[in-house]
């Protein structure tokens, strides 16, 4: 039984780390709207949260309010 609930947490603890992923692998997406908002999104190829601006609407889960909370997020070391 423990070992059950371990494969379920460990499945668990691979989903969500697996779902960030693959958001930080999304390139900066401005979005059609027209607000300058100054963002961050987690750059693959640098392995670095780069800023861009986000025009405040649709885009994609590669977009953070801080650098801080780009690199908690994506970075893998």
């Amino acid at each position: 039984m423990k070992f059950f609930l371990f494969l379920a947490f460990l499945s668990l603890i691979v989903g969500i780390f697996a779902k960030n992923i693959d958001k930080c692998s999304f390139p900066a997406e401005k979005g059609p709207c027209r607000a300058l908002q100054h963002k961050f999104y987690f750059d693959v190829k640098t392995n670095k949260c780069q800023p861009f601006i986000y025009g405040g609407c649709q885009g994609n889960d590669n977009n953070f309010r801080t650098e801080a909370e780009c690199l908690q997020s994506c970075k893998l070391i």
